[in-house]
């Protein structure tokens, strides 16, 4: 026959546990484990704050929320933060610069990729830029004088935006196959 255990001893056995020195260290650690848990994750919460926004009292004002909201303050900081840091934020304005540039180096027309100093474009012979009358260097259609020589652009078809088309091979007053020849 099997005997059976008093549930006094069990609960005596327990209260004697929770009575030990062995669980008064365990429930300090215990205690000091989440204390220091809860300042990490405050210095956390401003480190980041602090990656995040230029502001000079944002992050303090986030620590403040996550000191005195104990690890609940950090989520809402989570929740709210931006989701890029200001380091991130300014490679992604490069990379987009450096499209943009990349991408205003293609021809307008048939976006074959060009050079700074072509005056036509390689691939379907637009006119990209004039050269400067003087020094012979492109010049942008909208500019009114040659950067490299000073020399001042008054020719009105070097700055006209008219004279930057495609180029046809065939002259205005020659007849074409639908028309009759005079």
């Amino acid at each position: 026959m099997t005997t059976l255990v008093p549930a006094a001893n069990v609960f005596d056995s327990l209260s004697s546990f929770f009575d030990s020195p062995i669980w008064k260290f365990i429930s300090w650690m215990l205690i000091a484990f989440l204390v220091l848990m809860w300042l990490a994750l405050a210095v956390w919460v401003y480190k980041d704050a602090r990656r995040r926004n230029n502001s000079p009292g944002y992050p303090r004002l986030m620590a403040i929320i996550a000191l005195l909201i104990p690890y609940f303050g950090p989520l809402l900081y989570i929740a709210v933060r931006p989701s890029e840091t200001l380091d991130e934020m300014s490679d992604r304005e490069l990379e987009t610069l450096a499209l943009t540039r990349e991408a205003a180096l293609r021809c307008g027309d048939c976006g074959f990729p060009t050079e700074p100093g072509y005056l036509i474009c390689p691939s379907c012979q637009r006119k990209l830029k004039e050269p400067c009358p003087q020094c012979a260097r492109p010049v942008d259609p909208r500019w009114t004088a040659c950067p490299w020589c000073e020399h001042h652009i008054s020719n009105p078809l070097l700055r006209s935006d008219r004279s930057f088309g495609r180029q046809d091979s065939i002259p205005s007053n020659t007849p074409t196959a639908l028309e009759e020849p005079n």
